[in-house]
């Protein structure tokens, strides 16, 4: 599914230090992630194998903004970002290139909705809690669904 090997792995780091290494450069930042539910269970599930705290940072779901502000048949990430017109080639599904497609596609779906970074509302609940992500309340010239 993701291409990636036991060779690409050999050498690397073991999961725990990983994670904590990972826990703490995210410290208490609010984490951006397409389809978050899946991801923070994945997160939190390795997290509670090696028997780490789980993840209680609030978080916003650029699926979710998109399912409130697009009309689209497809709310994969590449679906997404190709009509928001920031994906212009295939996606190989590597960290840091889904890291920087989601940002973009951030960028974007902020401009759709019309709202600055900081007036996104984020989780009403903690990953660890749940996995309700952004509620996205919008304003009464956008009520409908936006097409680009």
């Amino acid at each position: 599914m993701h291409g990636i090997t036991a060779a690409m792995v050999r050498g690397k780091p073991r999961a725990e230090q990983v994670l904590q290494d990972f826990k703490v450069f995210i410290e208490n930042s609010v984490l951006v992630a397409h389809y978050a539910a899946f991801d923070l269970r994945i997160v939190n599930d390795e997290l509670q194998r090696v028997r780490l705290s789980l993840l209680k940072n609030a978080h916003v779901c650029t699926r979710n903004l998109a399912r409130a502000h697009l009309n689209l048949h497809s709310y994969r990430l590449e679906d997404v970002a190709r009509h928001l017109g920031v994906l212009k080639r295939a996606q190989e599904h590597r960290a840091l290139g889904d890291v920087l497609l989601v940002a973009a596609v951030y960028h974007k779906l902020q401009e759709h909705a019309g709202r600055a970074v900081e007036t996104i509302p984020v989780a009403t609940r903690s990953a660890a809690k749940g996995t309700r992500s952004a509620r996205v309340s919008r304003p009464a010239r956008s009520r409908r669904a936006v097409r680009s």
